[in-house]
């Protein structure tokens, strides 16, 4: 992981400075898809460079080509559900609000995606490993190991996502310029509503390390239709405020169906879902009573 770390970081930093760069000099949106570019050349380069181990070349294992196809098509079908799944706001607002909006929305989007990005992340490279092995190894260890990683990952995205939810008008207000400001309410919202996301991506975690990926598709197909039905429903009530609260409370209405899946396996932790949702929920109201 510290050579894979490594790696990471220099794509990341290369990539920014050649961002900036470039949209200093073509003052242009281009300037991010060379950036965005640019990273993914960096990146496969330093995958032959830095990274150790046998260098890469082609070759054909039938045994490993054979599960690839039987839990690969999973792996495909969640992949463009769950892809679909968080596209669908953004398509959805083109067509029922302006393109101010949907771009203030997105300003909003990023800064809570960005936070809950940090834990998929984590969990993906960190987590779900060690989880997966235990499954294979140690299955009598499943159930405590998957606590603990819960609670480490619960817990300091949780914080960083109150403190939106408090202060993101005010972060707004300090990075952006007056016509961005709308961004701030809607920023807060979105930070509320992702606490219960944060719960169901903690708890989904378990489904791939378990090699369930058939679990992953069929609770984002489940999820797609109430997406959809919460963002309307919500801009035909309430306008673009309804809409921002629809896509917030989507994953409240996800969040049964995961734990009774999850309870079949005895994993459920609904005291420690509980506690997160009600501790945060009072940190978000004393913030807005403050504020």
């Amino acid at each position: 992981m510290g050579a894979l770390t490594r790696m990471e970081l220099l794509t990341q930093t290369v990539s920014i400075v050649i961002t900036v760069l470039a949209a200093w000099h073509l003052r242009s949106v281009w300037a991010l898809l060379i950036g965005w570019l640019a990273g993914d050349v960096i990146r496969l380069t330093l995958s032959h460079v830095m990274l150790p181990g046998l260098p890469n070349r082609f070759g054909w294992d039938r045994e490993a080509s054979r599960e690839l196809v039987h839990v690969g098509r999973w792996v495909l079908l969640s992949t463009a559900v769950t892809f679909g799944v968080g596209q669908l706001d953004k398509i959805t607002l083109g067509r029922l609000l302006s393109m101010e909006e949907l771009g203030i929305y997105g300003l909003a989007l990023l800064f809570t995606n960005s936070v809950l990005m940090v834990g998929r992340t984590i969990g993906g490279k960190v987590l779900f490993p060690m989880l997966s092995e235990t499954s294979r190894e140690d299955p009598h260890l499943f159930n405590s190991r998957f606590r603990k990683v819960r609670l480490l990952w619960c817990l300091p995205t949780a914080a960083a996502l109150v403190l939106l939810a408090v202060g993101g008008e005010f972060l707004i207000k300090i990075l952006y310029r007056a016509p961005f400001h709308s961004a701030g309410w809607m920023l807060r919202i979105l930070a509320a509503g992702s606490i219960v996301a944060l719960i169901n991506q903690s708890n989904g975690i378990v489904w791939p390390a378990l090699g369930q990926f058939r679990v992953i598709s069929l609770m984002m197909i489940f999820q797609l239709p109430i997406l959809m039905a919460c963002m309307i429903a919500g801009h035909a009530l309430y306008g673009a405020v309804g809409f921002v609260v629809g896509v917030a409370l989507v994953e409240l209405f996800v969040y049964p169906l995961q734990a009774f899946l999850i309870r079949k396996h005895g994993l459920w932790q609904p005291k420690f879902d509980a506690a997160l949702i009600a501790a945060s929920g009072a940190l978000i109201a004393l913030g807005y009573w403050l504020v």
